[in-house]
């Protein structure tokens, strides 16, 4: 298991403080795929889709 969190005064808010915790999750599963050398592998996009304000 892996926890990504903020300790501390952060400057980022609302989906900035959101994205980057999720795309470090996203690259450690791409990461965890290859390593693996999984046979039905999933195909990862080159970039994750941004948080929007909504």
């Amino acid at each position: 298991m892996t926890r990504v969190y903020a300790e501390g005064d952060t400057e980022a808010t609302g989906e900035v403080l959101e994205q980057i915790p999720t795309d470090i999750a996203y690259r450690l599963s791409e990461h965890t795929y290859e390593l693996a050398e999984c046979q039905n592998s999933l195909a990862f996009p080159e970039e994750l889709p941004r948080y929007e304000n909504g």
